[in-house]
Formats: C-alpha cells, sequence, structure tokens
C-alpha cells in the first residue's frame, strides 16, 4: 500500500517537474567575427611657438644669426602689442578617414535564468582590430594653409594605420524561450576600452616661402632670407623664406580609456543539451579618445623643440614643442558567430 501511494505521488507530481534546461545556470562562451568601425574624425593641436621665433634658425639663413640682434630682443620681449615669444601659441587641423572592417574576437562568462526568469547576466572580455591604412588631406583651422600649398611644392595629410581596442563589458540580456532549439535574445551593457590608435602626421612647406600668399606682393625688399634689419615681430615673410621646403613630421599611437556601451542581439541554437552555438549582432558607442601630449619626430627640419639649448628668454617655459590628437565619438558595429557551454 506504502508503494502503491508513493507511485501514486509521483504520477501526480511528474507534470510539473521540469529536468534542467541546457540554457539554465553558469556559462562559458566564445565569440569571433568581424567588426565594421565608421569613419572617424581626429582632432589636433598643435603647441609651439609662431615660426618666426624658431631659434633653431640661426645659422647661415637664420634671422638669429647675430646680424638681427634688435629684432631677437624684440622678439622675445613681451611688450604690450608686440606677440611674445615666450607665449605658446597653437593651431588646428583635422584628418577624417572613412570606415573599416576588421575583427573582433571575445570570450564571456555568464548565468541564464536568474530568479527562475529569463535574464541572463554576462562578463564580457571583446578585443578588436580595424585596420584602415587609409591617407587622409588635412583641413587647417585657420591660416595656415597658405604655407603649405600644394601649388608650389608644398603638401600635407595624415595617414592612420588602425585603431585596436581591448574591451570589458558588463551585460544583461532576456532570453526569448521557445519550443524549439532556438533562443532569441535581445540585450546590452556598459563597459570600458582601452583603445590605442597609430597616426601619422606630415607637413611639408611650400617651395615659395617669400609670402604665404603667392599671388601677394609682400613688400620684403631682398625676396631671400632674412638679413640684417629685418624685424620678424613686423614681417615674417623673410622667416617663411628660410623655412620653404621643410618638413614636420610625426607617427605616435595615441592611447585612451574610454567609457561606453553596447546594444546586444542575436539568438542560440542547442547542438547538445550544454553546448550551443549562435549569431550576434552588435553596435556599440565610445566617448572620444584624447591622446597625451607627443613631441613631433621632426619639425621644421629639427628636433621637436623652440631652442636648440635651454634659452633663459623663454621665462621658463618648456623648450618642447607638443602637440595633441583626438577623436570624436567612436562606434563600433559587429557580427560575430558564439559558442556557449553550459556548465549545469
Amino acid at each position: 500500500m506504502r508503494k502503491l501511494l508513493v507511485l501514486l505521488l509521483i504520477l501526480l507530481v511528474a507534470p510539473f517537474v521540469q529536468p534542467a534546461s541546457a540554457t539554465e545556470g553558469p556559462y562559458i562562451g566564445l565569440d569571433a567575427g568581424l567588426s565594421i568601425a565608421p569613419s572617424v574624425e581626429f582632432n589636433n593641436f598643435n603647441r609651439g611657438i609662431p615660426s618666426r621665433c624658431d631659434l633653431h634658425y640661426s645659422g647661415q639663413n637664420g634671422f638669429l644669426a647675430g646680424v638681427n640682434s634688435d629684432a631677437q630682443e624684440t622678439a622675445f620681449r613681451d611688450d604690450a602689442g608686440t606677440p611674445s615669444c615666450t607665449g605658446f601659441t597653437g593651431s588646428r587641423w583635422e584628418n577624417e578617414f572613412d570606415s573599416s572592417v576588421g575583427h573582433t574576437i571575445g570570450v564571456t562568462a555568464g548565468y541564464s535564468r536568474i530568479l527562475g526568469i529569463p535574464i541572463r547576466a554576462e562578463v564580457e572580455y571583446l578585443y578588436r582590430s580595424n585596420d584602415f591604412d587609409e591617407r587622409s588631406e588635412t583641413t587647417f583651422m585657420g591660416s595656415k594653409a597658405a604655407e603649405f600649398d600644394p601649388a608650389f611644392g608644398g603638401q600635407v595629410f595624415g595617414r592612420l594605420s588602425d585603431i585596436q581596442s581591448h574591451n570589458v563589458f558588463a551585460n544583461l540580456y532576456y532570453d526569448f524561450h521557445t519550443d524549439s532549439k532556438f533562443t532569441p535574445y535581445v540585450g546590452g551593457g556598459v563597459g570600458w576600452s582601452k583603445t590605442k590608435a597609430n597616426l601619422l602626421s606630415f607637413f611639408q612647406r611650400n617651395n615659395n616661402g617669400d609670402t604665404p600668399d603667392p599671388t601677394a606682393n609682400d613688400g620684403h625688399p631682398t625676396g631671400g632670407p632674412c638679413a640684417a634689419g629685418d624685424d620678424p615681430t613686423a614681417n615674417n615673410d623673410c622667416v617663411l623664406e628660410d623655412l620653404e621646403g621643410t618638413v614636420s613630421s610625426s607617427s605616435r599611437t595615441h592611447e585612451d580609456g574610454l567609457l561606453g556601451f553596447q546594444v546586444v542581439l542575436g539568438f542560440d541554437y542547442a547542438l547538445s543539451e550544454k553546448l550551443s552555438a549562435g549569431l550576434k549582432l552588435r553596435w556599440a558607442y565610445f566617448s572620444e579618445l584624447e591622446g597625451d601630449p607627443e613631441t613631433w619626430d621632426v619639425i621644421r627640419d629639427h628636433a621637436s623643440t623652440v631652442s636648440p639649448q635651454a634659452n633663459p628668454n623663454l621665462g621658463g617655459r618648456s623648450n618642447t614643442v607638443t602637440y595633441t590628437s583626438e577623436t570624436d565619438d567612436l562606434q563600433l558595429w559587429g557580427a560575430a558567430l558564439s559558442l556557449k557551454y553550459y556548465l549545469n
């Protein structure tokens, strides 16, 4: 009689007892796929001094060769109404690069059906790399463009090699369980990204340094390099003669830590009780990359400094010329194949 009651109880309860699902409990995963980076814009700022104040030009054609001692003192005096060479000025330029297709590799760890509802929590690491290898024309913010006029041998451009990032996200998903082996899901997360971009900036001044405007009459009597009596604070055309054809160039890796978020949707297909494969689509959005100040490999054909040696006329300011590069907000589109293995 007791055995019969136990059997009857089992039969009554059995319809309400479900076996553990392969989509419940802890899991680990692996993703691999494509990364699409939309067009990216770099905004650059050079923190230096006016060309007329460049103390490296103290050689045979330099306006600070000794014959211009009065001009030198004028240039480095902080007089009212006269721009001071002790004060750093700046120039701005932009480069824009087209979209790029790259790749992603990711690993995940999570837990499915939290509190018995189809909510899944996950921690994700994602590596992405986009090779641009693209040259972009440079747009100046100001009047500098005339000094690099390509009609007279000047050239300016930027080249973006690639953008790479290491990303960590905390994600939440809602799984739509069906009566089939397919489980669609939608979700998203917030995260942090260590991003780096390899960028080359190149500038070569034109060969018509007599004036920034090749069609204008600059009033410079000699039409040549700076000579005795030329005051670079009043007329910098002779300085441009000295600088014609000179190159400024720098190739640097700009890095920054970015905050971001992503939206994800996809589906899993059960291959067995513990293993599933699927397709994952994502859109991720990150804050702008702001690189640290960098020195030039060469600026006006010399080292990235104001003077070849420490100069008391700089008023204690740094002798180093630096520039910074930053992007607008970065985005990422991705499509990946995924595998999940449940540990229950």
